[in-house]
């Protein structure tokens, strides 16, 4: 009868060491799920501030180039960076984009609004530096276009600077720092006023030296 009772008991023990065990490992299973969500919220929420944050954001930089696409205009271009030297004299510099987005550049910088003659080089790479954005045309821009660009430019005119430039290879270019759009013929009015809105609303106060407004005509 002892026998029996000790083997009772010993079956008895093993069982509920089998059941603690169960216990055990359904909470360790359950805390590798909780961590395994908290790190999947995580990387969501990171993915997100990623894609949404900043003027720059991804998503923003997608619709500007379905925006250009509909306009007529190239997708968005980064030309490497040429740095941002001042000038220390009256220079020529040689820039990897007309209009230049970046570089070796003038101590003062343009005014920022409506220009009625060209903006030299250097001085409206500084106001690139600054966080301003350029919009640049030729005279083959239609006068329907141009009263938009104007109309925005107005608006916004401590931070935009539009003039005519002559020498570019397209009709229409709008340049930030180390960002450029071009257009070779556009002809709607509506579409390009979409596009540099956009330009100006993922690209203004984003140089290397932003929050600095600029005087305008």
């Amino acid at each position: 009868m002892a026998n029996k009772k000790a083997r009772q008991g010993r079956r008895d023990t093993a069982k509920q060491q089998r059941a603690e065990h169960a216990r055990r490992a359904a909470r360790k299973q359950q805390v590798r799920k909780v961590v395994t969500l908290v790190i999947v919220v995580g990387a969501l929420a990171l993915g997100g501030i990623i894609v949404q944050g900043g003027n720059g954001g991804t998503k923003k930089v997608a619709s500007l180039d379905t925006l250009a696409a509909a306009a007529g205009c190239s997708k968005l271009q980064s030309p490497p960076n040429q740095g941002r030297e001042h000038l220390t004299s009256a220079t020529t510099v040689d820039y990897n984009s007309n209009p230049p987005t970046s570089g070796t550049h003038s101590q003062s910088e343009a005014n920022t609004g409506i220009h009625a003659t060209p903006i030299p080089s250097e001085l409206q790479v500084h106001n690139l530096e600054h966080g301003h954005v350029g919009i640049q045309y030729t005279d083959a821009l239609p006068e329907a276009i141009r009263t938009k660009l104007e109309e925005l430019t107005s608006k916004h005119d401590k931070y935009v600077f539009m003039a005519p430039r002559a020498d570019m290879p397209y009709t229409l270019a709008f340049t930030a720092w180390t960002k450029l759009m071009t257009c070779e013929a556009p002809t709607d009015p509506v579409a390009v006023a979409a596009v540099a809105e956009k330009f100006r609303d993922v690209h203004e106060d984003q140089g290397p030296e932003n929050n600095l407004p600029g005087t305008p005509n």
